[in-house]
């Protein structure tokens, strides 16, 4: 469990970073509704929540307040997955723009 919660600590700064570039540059735009609105507010406000979710999860390792049911080991595996695919498109667009 620790373990995914650490790789969607990194997934998601790596998702952080390359957005927030990719937007910047204009190569993208944010499909996530929430966070289009959290950008559209301030760009470096979204920085700050993306990397503060990465940031408790690291804190909730370090602390080993982690969660042991079933539905939430599913959900993070889960999500660890959909993440990692979400970043390998976004590896594959910035090949393409190369």
């Amino acid at each position: 469990m620790k373990g995914c919660f650490l790789y969607l600590a990194l997934l998601n700064l790596l998702d952080t970073l390359i957005t927030f570039f990719g937007i910047e540059s204009g190569y993208i735009s944010e499909a996530n509704p929430l966070m289009y609105s959290l950008y559209q507010t301030g760009p470096f406000l979204f920085l700050f929540v993306k990397i503060s979710l990465s940031f408790a999860l690291v804190v909730f390792c370090t602390l080993r307040i982690l969660p042991t049911s079933g539905i939430v080991k599913f959900l993070t595996c889960t999500a660890a997955l959909l993440y990692s695919v979400i970043c390998l498109l976004h590896g594959f667009w910035l090949w393409q723009l190369t």
